[in-house]
């Protein structure tokens, strides 16, 4: 008996069809991985099965959920389907982590006995007993994003839906909540639907692959299935293992490879052409940002958040900064763009202090719906110094003219990352800040990204960014560094940076580091296998 079922359902807003004839059927104990071009409807799908946050419009088609109409759904109906968003800051509302637990089943009338050991059984469950009486605010991205699952999972669902949940959190992080949410649906028995792009740590945990675009659901198959049945551009979008199984192999008599270990039995069968990749050596440039021993924190009360951090940026160069959650990424990048001043240090620019500076910097902040002023998107834009014709190619370039009549703050996360790139590029400027430039978005945007800012690094714009992809990062950046324990710990071109590193490195390196010598993206595997 299928736990949830969806017949035709399609869904209008303001004048547009979101949704698109979706059927399928959904079993318990179900692990569905869903995901699809940016904008492709996704979290529209995902919220229309969950009522209280179904949005306005108009819905066509049934859902129904053991055998009821979802659209009358009760309390009962409401706990046992559980949600999880993009950003784990959006969905904590108290201020200790226990109350953060209680509140959902205070508001259910749970005598309090039983609450406790609801609590009880479920922070041990998920290892968070520690953190109960930890301000949330001063917790993680990746452990606030296990207290939103924990305030879950205490009010018993039969069902969990995730949004991109990993957006935020960087790479170990990442992992470490993707495993527990596979424990919960191993374990508990708790159905799994859960939106994602980067698919190398999770599709090899499913057996349901969803694929959506353009509001349709185009293919309902297994994880293996869905490597033959993709084509395009989005291919890209597959775990690495798998990629490099439909560029390298060709009697398709193999089984098809989705995990790091599945693609290194895969390489071994095969004869290695070229052990090197030659890489070009970076040139020698003038320095441009110099950081000289900086401290700073929040609060006089507070321990420092940047601790003596001296670095040197080149110009020209897109440096990326490799870090876990709460290390302090975002706080650098906020001095760097003059928005926090240092208390002991200096932030030079061309020999000049930031405060002096005739540069032209432009910052990207980690929530871009913080530069949407206007009411549209094609007001958003219009309000830039672009021209129409340079308005036409960004437009074009990211596909996003269905999205100029549009509220930006009703977009996807992805398609807001879109539109407020398209704004700091537009200003042309000499030092480019980035936060997580490439959150939410699919991976052949991602690679438009890639081009455009190897374009701007060409043109003369120095580039400093932070990212959680560590395959941007790979391929886009000329130098990397780490932050660590409040200063930069580890600088180094890009090569050697991801060679040199275990945990926090791309999953073409983990798959190739025991046979090839400085391979870091699966075109560096590619070329010394001579795959298409």
């Amino acid at each position: 008996m299928a736990l949830l079922t969806i017949k035709n359902v399609s869904y209008h807003y303001d004048g547009e069809r979101l949704l698109k004839n979706i059927t399928s059927e959904v079993d318990e104990g179900d692990f569905i991985t869903l995901f699809g071009p940016t904008g492709s409807g996704k979290s529209t799908l995902l919220k229309a099965l969950k009522p209280a946050l179904a949005s306005g419009g108009k819905y066509e088609g049934v859902i129904q959920f053991k055998q009821q109409p979802l659209h009358r759904a009760t309390l009962a109906t409401e706990l046992a389907i559980g949600y999880v968003m993009q950003n784990p800051n959006d969905q904590i509302t108290m201020e200790y982590v226990w109350q953060e637990l209680a509140f959902g089943l205070e508001n259910s009338g749970i005598a309090l006995p039983i609450m406790k050991q609801k609590i009880a059984e479920v922070t041990h469950f998920l290892g968070i007993h520690a953190l109960l009486h930890h301000k949330t605010e001063q917790l993680s991205g990746g452990q606030k994003q296990l207290v939103n699952l924990a305030s879950i999972l205490v009010t018993d669902p039969v069902l969990l839906l995730l949004d991109e949940p990993t957006a935020q959190l960087d790479p170990i992080a990442s992992e470490e909540f993707l495993q527990i949410v596979a424990k919960v649906n191993r374990e508990l028995g708790i159905t799994v639907i859960i939106v994602e792009h980067a698919l190398d740590q999770v599709l090899w945990l499913s057996n349901r692959v969803w694929y959506m675009t353009e509001g349709a659901l185009l293919f309902d198959s297994t994880p293996q299935q869905i490597a033959q049945q993709l084509s395009g551009d989005m291919v890209c979008a597959l775990p690495t293992a798998t990629q490099l199984y439909l560029r390298l192999v060709t009697d398709g008599e193999q089984q098809v490879p989705l995990t790091v270990q599945q693609g290194i039995a895969m390489l071994q069968q095969y004869s290695v052409k070229q052990t090197m990749v030659n890489k070009p050596s970076p040139q020698q440039q003038v320095p441009y940002l110099q950081l000289i021993d900086l401290y700073f924190k929040y609060d006089k009360k507070q321990e420092d958040k940047i601790k003596g951090l001296s670095l040197v940026i080149k110009k020209g160069e897109i440096f990326s900064i490799i870090g876990g959650n709460g290390s302090g990424k975002t706080t650098l990048l906020n001095l760097l763009a003059g928005a926090s001043r240092p208390y002991k240090g200096k932030i030079l620019l061309e020999n000049m202090p930031l405060k002096k500076t005739k540069q032209q910097i432009a910052l990207l902040p980690q929530k871009p719906s913080l530069l949407f002023l206007h009411n549209t998107v094609a007001e958003e834009l219009a309000a830039t110094a672009m021209t129409e014709t340079a308005l036409q190619q960004f437009t074009e370039l990211f596909n996003i003219q269905a999205l100029l009549q549009r509220n930006p703050l009703d977009l996807s996360g992805g398609e807001q990352q879109k539109v407020a790139l398209i704004k700091v590029l537009a200003q042309n400027p000499d030092f480019l800040l980035l936060d997580e430039p490439t959150k939410g978005m699919d991976a052949p945007t991602k690679h438009q990204v890639i081009q455009l800012l190897q374009q701007y690094s060409r043109a003369g714009t120095t580039i400093v960014m932070i990212t959680h992809d560590m395959d941007v990062a790979a391929t886009v950046a000329d130098r990397c560094g780490m932050l660590f324990d409040h200063t930069i710990v580890s600088v180094s071109d890009t090569t050697t940076f991801f060679t040199t590193n275990q945990f926090y490195t791309t999953a073409s390196r983990r798959i190739s580091r025991r046979i090839l010598a400085n391979s870091i993206t699966i075109q560096d595997i590619l070329t010394c296998y001579g795959g298409k």
